[in-house]
C-alpha cells in the first residue's frame, strides 16, 4: 500500500508541476471567505 500511495503522491506532483496556479490559492483568497 505504500508503495502505491507513493505512485499516486508522484503523479500528483507531477500534475501540479505541470498545472498552471494562481500565486494565491483559492482557499486564501479574500474574495472566497464565504
Amino acid at each position: 500500500f505504500a508503495a502505491e500511495e507513493a505512485e499516486h503522491v508522484q503523479a500528483l506532483d507531477d500534475w501540479l508541476a505541470r498545472t498552471p496556479r494562481p500565486s494565491v490559492p483559492w482557499r486564501t483568497d479574500p474574495q472566497h471567505d464565504a
